[in-house]
């Protein structure tokens, strides 16, 4: 699929992230000053609906779109897709185009596969799996539950690891809950870096809240 499946959408939502800086002290952490920026979305996208996430972050945005196809090749399925250079999300070697779902406070980082944009071949976009509303196939198969994808930004030492926070919250509709990035790894739904948390600080707020810890 090309850059013309996001055109296609009917609702196209767009959101650019208010920063929300949370500073968190670590106890034996290698880094002294170490900051996880963290905001809370709620998002929900129906069949051909799409929501666009973007960070800004040094002087450049980054984009991944979040949505539901009911039409192609695939059938009515939802996606997370890096849409911007220096994007990607988190997948595996064996299934790139598939999302990985990670357990809760299991890490982020450089060790994982990223698919990044553009994921498909040449310079074409093909969309990254949540799950398939036909034959359930997809790795974010679980109803009214947190489910964490996987993202990155930037490039070199400017890289940024982060999760994102879904919810199938009923047929044929998700949720993006919240989102949190760092550089260096990340645990999933956490809101400090993993290894040598200390602390588990809550995701209560508004969307796009500042918050400082």
């Amino acid at each position: 699929m090309s850059h013309l499946l996001f055109r296609q959408l009917s609702v196209r939502c767009s959101s650019l992230i208010s920063v929300a800086l949370v500073a968190v002290s670590l106890a034996g952490a290698t880094s002294a000053n170490a900051s996880i920026t963290q905001v809370t979305i709620n998002a929900t996208v129906t069949p051909n609906t799409s929501y666009t996430m973007t960070i800004s972050e040094g002087g450049n945005a980054y984009t991944w779109e979040i949505g539901i196809v009911t039409t192609g090749q695939f059938g009515s399925y939802s996606f997370f897709t890096p849409t911007s250079v220096h994007t990607g999300v988190a997948a595996t070697v064996l299934q790139p185009l598939k999302a990985k779902r990670f357990v809760f406070q299991e890490g982020i980082g450089q060790a994982d596969f990223f698919s990044t944009y553009p994921t498909g071949t040449g310079s074409s976009t093909e969309n990254m799996l949540l799950h398939n509303y036909g034959n359930g196939t997809g790795n974010f198969s679980s109803f009214g539950v947190n489910q964490y994808a996987g993202f990155s930004f930037g490039t070199g030492l400017n890289t940024f690891f982060g999760w994102a926070s879904f919810t199938m919250s009923g047929p044929n509709s998700v949720t993006l809950n919240d989102i949190a990035y760092t550089q260096g790894t990340i645990g999933a739904g956490m809101l400090i870096p993993a290894p040598g948390a200390v602390a588990l600080l809550g995701l209560a707020g508004a969307a796009g809240t500042r918050r400082r810890r």
